[in-house]
């Protein structure tokens, strides 16, 4: 038998008196909560920000670039082709994992497939500068801003 001393129950009686009440769901508030989700498993979808974009994934152009077909691709990802199309087209989000896997096939860093792969990033051209020529493009950088 469990025996429970004086102080033990005040404690108890005043934590459950101060909780606040437990709000009534209605069946008619979980329909339309469902009504707003494609996967009715999932009741905390996130809505879509007016001021937020997804970033493209220039899949076409690495592939292009690299000269590696979408097979070949998906081969070396342990994927099918299908999700690779998935990707490419914007059909599939994309993850981290997902960047990492194909930016180790492709050889780059995982954020240089969110760019066109023609364009050379910032970080590209000041790694191709001498040590006097980076310090003082950064110079003029920090001077810009």
């Amino acid at each position: 038998m469990l025996k429970v001393d004086a102080s033990c129950t005040m404690f108890l009686t005043e934590k459950h008196t101060s909780q606040a009440p437990l709000k009534n769901v209605s069946d008619f508030d979980n329909v339309i909560s469902d009504m707003n989700c494609d996967n009715r498993n999932m009741k905390n979808r996130l809505k879509p920000d007016e001021n937020r974009r997804p970033s493209k994934l220039y899949l076409h152009a690495w592939l292009s670039k690299k000269e590696i077909t979408a097979e070949s691709l998906a081969e070396k990802l342990n994927t099918s082709k299908s999700v690779i199309s998935k990707l490419a087209n914007g059909r599939q989000q994309y993850t981290q994992e997902w960047l990492e896997r194909m930016a180790f096939v492709f050889e780059c860093e995982p954020t240089a497939l969110l760019r066109d792969p023609e364009i050379e990033s910032a970080d590209e051209i000041v790694s191709k500068l001498s040590p006097e020529a980076q310090r003082r493009a950064i110079k003029v950088l920090k001077a810009l801003y």
